[in-house]
Parts: structure tokens; C-alpha cells; sequence
């Protein structure tokens, strides 16, 4: 079967069949070791080479660009249904959720409502992609669905919770009016629903429904809203409801379809209960729990920050919310990167390692340490240019009068320009995130998120509270690169010893 991989495996070869140390004497060498080393390199001499029969992934075979354009184009799908939504918004001035024409008190409580569904739901989000993804991946898609099941399950009870309370709370201290109250409250768990569900279908890789069903539930909100224009909320509550109910029924018809392929006798396994469960998925819960909220602290910073006495704790202000809508968009273009590395890293590893010697496991972290480079620089490079067409979409809006309200303020134009530059730092720091993750190391990458997020926030406290409210921006700019820098530092610390976190993942 051709030459060994290397001297290790003759020496694990050699006692398998037998033979001691002492027996290595009688060849006329000291020890084991010594007699595997003369064998492998006879064995090296008779093949000419260590021909090592290394399965390649078909995708592997075909060429680099296409499979970053595949990969990219993959990961961009991911973020349409957000960008949709966006767009939608700056032209027509309504979208899923949200409308111009709130006043900034109901607009107030509808965003509190959205921001409390996303910090709700990010933990449990990430922790259901994190197994989920990996029993899809493996076609245990019995597993899958319970896993999905169990973690929906806590979403739910997680997102009841917060809600019970946060209504109890009010009742207690009246921060806001009754019928405010049961605003945000109905957003909040209609978006909460959203999020899970549209993370359900993202699990099972039905982008593209998920899209087309985002684009259903805007056109009927749209269709709602024309009929009836006194007001908007009637609209979003039918368009949510549809959009929750497709992707439910979508995503419980995938799992059932793909399951009935599972063998019978592979179906009687079960997963560990549910304490086991949520203690290994413990770090990714908290990981994506800190990373919304990392990404709402600015907001929260500015909209607290006023001279005079606000009507409520927290104002929304709409030219902050703008700036940062637009600057979502060299973000929404260069996290697909994301998506190309993580499948480039996984398509790599297995071959790499086999064809690597047990004793130059330098040569393993070597290459991928190189591989890591050259991805940042990529990312990097798509993110300059992201961030130049985001500047020219800003600019030919302005060009063209469209959305004037939006591109021609100066607020606006301010947090966008500082924020775009903010987000990308953040897909720096997710970057590394990610790479930490697929050797499940994201200890490290957690505390520096926490010292990330204590940059943010007080940077954008101070300078909010001595200059204005929309300097909070400059809070996420300093965070995001903070998270970066400690990232990055904690990535090459990995890559130095990437053989020891790999193999102790498998």
C-alpha cells in the first residue's frame, strides 16, 4: 500500500505485530524507534516517495476563484433578506417592521421591542447554528431536528421570560403607558419568533426561501398598509404573522423530508439530555448574547444621551438609526468572507493533516497560519472596496435625490461615514472569532469580546454625554478594533499550536 507516513507509524506498526525492544537488538539497534526509523526510510526509497492516498473533497478539485465566488455569493444570499429590508426602507420608507412615519415616541418603544428581540434570541441562535449545523452537515438530521427542537424550546421560554418580566417591571414602575407597553411587547415577540425561525432555514441551508418568504411578508405589509393607511401596525402584524408561519412550516417540511432518508436503526440513538446540552453550548450562547449586544450598546448610549430630561429613559433618534442602516452595508458585502474561509478551512484541514508527518507538525501550522493571512488580506481588500461603494451609494442617493431625509443630514452622514468603518473592525474580530471556533477554542476570543464591549460602552458613554449623542459611534469604532487587535493576538496564538486544539477536537 505504498510507504508509511512516517516513523512513528512503522514504530506503532512494529509493536502491533509483536516485536519488543529487545527484539529491535537483534537487527542491530538499540530500541524500536531506531529500527522504525531504518524501516521508514527504506520503505521512503522503495515508493520515492511517502504516496499518502489523501480522498480530496470534490470541491477542493475545482478552481480557487470559482469556489469564492460560490462561497461568496452563498454568503451574501444570507444577508439579503436584512438588506432587503433596508433598501426597502430608505426607498419606500416602510419595510417589515419599522415605517417613517412613527412618531419618535412609538418609534421609541417599537425599536426597544426589535433590540430586545435580538438580545433575546442571538445566544440561542448561535448555540443552535453551532451542534445544529454539524448534524445537518453529517446527515444526522434526526439528531437536527431534535436539537433544533430543544433549542427552540428555550428560545421561547428564555424570550416568554423576558417578556413577562420586563411587563411586570412596567407595572411596577410605569416607564411607559399602558398601550405603549403592549407595542413593544407585540413586536418584540413577533420578531423574536422571526429570528428563530429565519435561523431554522439559514440551519438547513433554504437561504433562498428564506429570502423569498421575507419578500412575501414585506409585499403583503406593503399591500395592507396601501389599503389601509391610518395605520401601519395592522400591516405588520398580518406581514410578521405570514412570514413567521411560512418559515416555521418551510423549515418543519425540509427537516421531516430530509429525516425520512435517516436509517431506522440510526434513529434509536438519542441525544444527551438536556443539562448536557446547554453545558457544551453554554460558550456559544454567551458568545452570541455578547455579540448583539456589543452591537446595541452604541445605540443605547446615544439615544440615553440628551441635555434636557427625555420623555422616557431611552429616545430613539432616527438620524442615528439611519447612519447606522447605511453603514450595514460594506458589512452586509464583506461578510460573505466569513463564509468562504470557514469552508476553505474545512475542506483543507482533513488533507493537510494527512499528508503532514506526526513530527513536523510545525509544517501543519505553518501552512495554516499562511492561510490565515492570506483570507485576512482578502477580507481586507473586500472590505476597502465595500466600504468605497457603500460611499458611492451614499453619494449617488444624494445625486439623485433619493431619500434626502436620510443622505443630506449631517448627523446621518456622520455616523454612517463612522460606523461603516466601525462595522468592518467588527467582521475583523468575527473573523478570528470564527477560526477560534472551528478548533472550539472560544474561551479567549469571549473575554476579549468582554473587554471589546467595555471599550465600547465607555468611550461612547463619555463622548456622547460631553459632546453629542451621535459621537456614541466613535464607542463601536474603538470596541471593534479593541476586539480585533485582542483577537488577532489570540488567533496566532492558536496557530502556533493548531496540531494540539485540532486533534483534540476530534
Amino acid at each position: 500500500g505504498g510507504a508509511p507516513l512516517d516513523s512513528r507509524a512503522v514504530a506503532a506498526l512494529l509493536e502491533s505485530r509483536g516485536l519488543r525492544q529487545a527484539d529491535a537488538a537483534s537487527y542491530g539497534h538499540r530500541d524500536l524507534f531506531e529500527l522504525a526509523d531504518e524501516v521508514f526510510a527504506e520503505a521512503r526509497k522503495l515508493a520515492g516517495s511517502v504516496p499518502v492516498k489523501v480522498k480530496y473533497p470534490k470541491e477542493l478539485r475545482r478552481p480557487l476563484f470559482v469556489r469564492f465566488i460560490f462561497n461568496y455569493l452563498r454568503g451574501l444570499l444570507s444577508s439579503l433578506p436584512l438588506a432587503g429590508q433596508i433598501l426597502v426602507f430608505l426607498a419606500l420608507g416602510v419595510s417589515l417592521w419599522a415605517w417613517t412615519g412613527f412618531s419618535e415616541r412609538l418609534a421609541t418603544v417599537i425599536t426597544l421591542g426589535a433590540l430586545a428581540s435580538y438580545l433575546v434570541t442571538g445566544g440561542v441562535i448561535q448555540a443552535m447554528s453551532w451542534r445544529g449545523a454539524a448534524y445537518v452537515g453529517e446527515g444526522q438530521h434526526h439528531f437536527a431536528r431534535e436539537y433544533v427542537g430543544r433549542m427552540m424550546r428555550v428560545g421561547l421560554i428564555l424570550a416568554g421570560g423576558v417578556g413577562v418580566v420586563w411587563f411586570t417591571v412596567n407595572l411596577i414602575i410605569p416607564v411607559f403607558e399602558t398601550e405603549a407597553m403592549a407595542i413593544a411587547l407585540l413586536y418584540y415577540g413577533l420578531l423574536t419568533l422571526l429570528w428563530l425561525n429565519l435561523s431554522v432555514l439559514y440551519l438547513l441551508e433554504q437561504r433562498l426561501a428564506a429570502l423569498l418568504i421575507m419578500l412575501g411578508g414585506l409585499g403583503l405589509v406593503l399591500l395592507v398598509f396601501a389599503a389601509y393607511r391610518a395605520s401601519v401596525i395592522p400591516a405588520h402584524t398580518m406581514g410578521l404573522i405570514a412570514t413567521v408561519t411560512a418559515m416555521y412550516f418551510r423549515g418543519r417540511r425540509v427537516m421531516a423530508e430530509r429525516e425520512s432518508g435517516v436509517p431506522e436503526s440510526a434513529r434509536l440513538a438519542r441525544l444527551p439530555r438536556d443539562s448536557i446540552l446547554i453545558f457544551t453550548a453554554a460558550p456559544y450562547f454567551i458568545y452570541g448574547t455578547l455579540y448583539f449586544i456589543f452591537v446595541f450598546i452604541d445605540r443605547i448610549n446615544a439615544w440615553s444621551a440628551a441635555k434636557d430630561p427625555l420623555p422616557y429613559l431611552i429616545w430613539f433618534r432616527p438620524p442615528y438609526e439611519a447612519g447606522m442602516d447605511l453603514a450595514l452595508i460594506p458589512l452586509i458585502l464583506t461578510a460573505p468572507v466569513l463564509e468562504h474561509t470557514l469552508r476553505e478551512f474545512s475542506l483543507r484541514m482533513i488533507p493537510l493533516q494527512e499528508l503532514t508527518a506526526s513530527a513536523d507538525f510545525s509544517s501543519l501550522n505553518r501552512k495554516f497560519r499562511e492561510f490565515y493571512v492570506r483570507q485576512l488580506t482578502l477580507g481586507a481588500a473586500i472590505g476597502v472596496a465595500a466600504l468605497v461603494f457603500a460611499e458611492s451609494v451614499v453619494f449617488g442617493m444624494r445625486l439623485a435625490g433619493i431619500g434626502l431625509e436620510f443622505v443630506a443630514n449631517s448627523t446621518v452622514l456622520f455616523v454612517f461615514h463612522i460606523g461603516a468603518v466601525g462595522y468592518l473592525l467588527l467582521v475583523w474580530g468575527l473573523f478570528n472569532g470564527m477560526v477560534a471556533q472551528a478548533v472550539t477554542q472560544l474561551g479567549p476570543v469571549i473575554r476579549a469580546l468582554v473587554i471589546a464591549f467595555a471599550v465600547n460602552l465607555i468611550v461612547g458613554y463619555v463622548l456622547s454625554r460631553v459632546l453629542s449623542y451621535e459621537y456614541a459611534v466613535l464607542g463601536l469604532l474603538a470596541g471593534a478594533l479593541t476586539f480585533g487587535v485582542l483577537s488577532t493576538r489570540i488567533v496566532l496564538n492558536l496557530l502556533e499550536s493548531l496540531d494540539y486544539y485540532y486533534f483534540a477536537t476530534v
